[in-house]
């Protein structure tokens, strides 16, 4: 029987030993496959020109990958002191996306509230929540806008984006519980192609604050005239 036996627990460690290689092998061509994914949408993102371009690009192209089943995009306005939700993005379950934009005026806050998304904006740090939150969209009355009986199994994932220390949008995606993990992952990965977001994205906001600034000059003159 000895030899037999050590036969046997050769052919285990054989198996054992393909099995980790088969994982190692998934695990290259997965992470192969996000740093196409990255490059893909690193480039388009960059070679978009105008706020709102930007702003489809990046959402067209997560939408695409297939990175996340959602994103929401919201802008920050340091001088006005406010954010807004600007795009959204949700996967079907056949595997297509769907991409909307927000109606004017919706869930725009001031970034003093105790809104998630105004917390996000004013500490700068990427913040993950696991249930219901208090703090998720909260409406004029101080009630929420959400049901809470929808996040028993979601985790919420909020990522600022920041460009001079100054928080300049906040992108938020969501996820089962088990998937926390692999999206943890994704986000890490991510960190450097949304630095490189971020500062294409505060390059357009300036382009667009110094092209209106003839007319607010303006505005100033006729107000000072009148």
């Amino acid at each position: 029987m000895g030899p037999l036996l050590d036969q046997v627990a050769i052919a285990i460690r054989h198996a054992h030993l393909y099995s980790e290689m088969e994982d190692a092998k998934v695990e290259v061509e997965e992470k192969s496959r996000q740093l196409e994914s990255f490059n893909t949408i690193g480039r388009a993102v960059l070679g978009a020109k105008g706020l709102d371009t930007i702003i489809d690009t990046l959402m067209m192209q997560v939408g695409e990958t297939g990175l996340f089943r959602s994103l929401a995009f919201s802008s920050v306005d340091a001088s006005l002191r406010k954010f807004e939700l600007k795009r959204t993005m949700k996967r079907e379950p056949g595997g297509a996306y769907r991409m909307a934009d927000a109606p004017r005026g919706t869930l725009e806050v001031p970034t003093t509230g105790t809104d998630i998304i105004a917390v996000v904006a004013r500490e700068g740090r990427r913040t993950i929540i696991q249930g219901w939150d208090n703090r998720f969209q909260i409406g004029e009355a101080g009630s929420p806008l959400l049901d809470p009986a929808t996040y028993v199994d979601k985790v919420t994932y909020f990522v600022p984006l920041v460009s001079d220390d100054q928080t300049i949008a906040i992108l938020a995606t969501a996820s089962t519980i088990g998937e926390r993990p692999e999206i943890e992952r994704r986000l890490d990965a991510m960190a450097p192609l949304l630095d490189q977001v971020a500062v294409a994205i505060g390059h357009a906001q300036m382009v667009a604050m110094l092209s209106h600034e003839p007319e607010r000059l303006d505005d100033q003159v006729t107000a000072h005239a009148a």
